[in-house]
């Protein structure tokens, strides 16, 4: 797990990949419950068109939350859930009332059709929550702070006063020979050397 990214974050990424998966899922329960209205309306004669074109529509918003889950999705899909299962529960009391064989089965699923569309409305507030703050934000990273001249490798200190590195003196004048012990000490050995010192480099190499 990469410390840069608080905790906070990830779960907001989680549950906003938890409910895409819940919507995904009801979506998929929808086109099903739109696809069994459709055949319930054109199973009756004549046909019910009502039922029908309820069923067309929720079918369509049960594909849309599978395809792209939103929450303007969740409320036309809860919507349409809700008309669907009243319209089957109303029916099937009315055709009970008007003396004909009751349909147990389309009041079941009329009161199931209404009890999914409430728990869909749940969801959207979880699904709005969740949508607040992008997964987007999460992948992004704290850019790197520039380095300070401080802790530069080569530092100023370490280099000329014109900006160029220190000349490297040569070998027998890297220290003061045994002739100079009465002499000072010079203050400075980092120092480019004076034109009789790289004489005096030249005959002691030669």
């Amino acid at each position: 797990m990469d410390r840069s990214v608080p905790t906070s974050k990830l779960q907001r990424v989680a549950d906003y990949r938890a409910a895409r998966r819940t919507l995904r899922l009801t979506g998929t329960w929808s086109v099903l419950f739109g696809v069994i209205s459709i055949m319930a309306g054109c199973l009756w004669l004549p046909v019910d068109w009502v039922l029908t074109v309820l069923g067309v529509a929720l079918m369509s918003t049960g594909g849309w939350n599978f395809m792209a889950p939103r929450p303007t999705g969740i409320v036309v899909d809860a919507v349409t859930v809700l008309l669907v299962g009243a319209y089957n529960l109303v029916g099937a009391v009315l055709a009970l009332m008007d003396g004909l064989p009751p349909s147990a089965g389309r009041a079941i699923l009329g009161a199931l059709q209404i009890a999914w569309s409430v728990r869909r409305l749940g969801n959207l507030k979880q699904f709005a929550s969740s949508k607040r703050r992008s997964p987007r934000s999460a992948r992004r990273r704290p850019r790197a702070r520039p380095t300070s001249s401080s802790s530069r490798p080569e530092s100023r200190a370490a280099r000329g006063r014109h900006g160029s590195p220190p000349t490297k003196l040569c070998s027998s004048q890297s220290r003061p020979p045994s002739s100079w012990s009465g002499l000072p000490r010079p203050s400075r050995w980092h120092r480019a050397p004076t034109s009789s010192m790289a004489a005096r480099c030249t005959a002691n190499s030669a």
